[in-house]
């Protein structure tokens, strides 16, 4: 047996030890590690601003638009009003009732804006019954009479837009529509038939 190859021969190849890790390795690695994740963490920030910006500069946007959407149809409303009152003036009852008619439906969704909803619909109802719509000229005084009823300033409204709407039920020339017309204002209004709006209407009624 050889015995320089013995593992406890004095001769036998030994392996040198692995120097022991210096502290500044360890301060470098940490350090390294620190900024790493200073990096990561300045990145998400950048990117959560950036998401929050953009969810900012679309919040900013769609407002602006709906804003923009408003002004137009402030402006259609006030046009609509404005031109059918000119053609009011010129007489020309037929554009005169359409814009009058545009008007109403867009200030009809708005509190601020209900006298002026209910002018318009006044003047649809009047042009209406002057052009013979008697239909149109109801349905718009019938529903003039059921906003009227519960507000205290235009209650006393309501038998004059019934009566118009009677009247023309009578020019209709149906007897039966008339009779059912006088007992729907009744349930509409209790008060409506110690009214002399709806005597007026019931002696007319008689009469055919």
């Amino acid at each position: 047996m050889d015995h320089d190859c013995h593992p406890l021969s004095p001769s036998a190849p030994t392996t040198s030890p692995l120097p022991p890790p210096s502290p500044d390795g360890f301060q470098r690695s940490a350090l390294k590690y620190k900024e790493d994740q200073i990096a990561k963490g300045e990145n998400s920030r950048k990117m959560l601003r950036k998401r929050s910006m953009d969810g900012l500069y679309l919040v900013l946007i769609t407002k602006l638009l709906l804003d923009y959407m408003l002004k137009l149809l402030s402006v259609t409303k006030c046009q609509n009003h404005v031109i059918g009152k000119l053609y009011e003036v010129e007489q020309n009852i037929e554009k005169a009732l359409i814009n009058f008619e545009r008007a109403a439906d867009l200030f009809q969704n708005e509190k601020l804006s209900t006298f002026i909803a209910n002018d318009c619909k006044q003047k649809v109802a009047h042009f209406s019954a002057q052009l013979e719509q008697y239909s149109r000229e109801i349905a718009m005084n019938e529903d003039l009479a059921k906003q009227s009823l519960n507000k205290n300033l235009s209650k006393s409204s309501v038998k004059g837009y019934l009566l118009n709407a009677g009247l023309c039920q009578l020019f209709k020339a149906d007897a039966a529509a008339v009779s059912n017309a006088l007992e729907h204002y009744e349930e509409l209004d209790p008060t409506f038939p110690g009214t002399h709006e709806y005597k007026f209407l019931a002696a007319l009624e008689s009469l055919d």
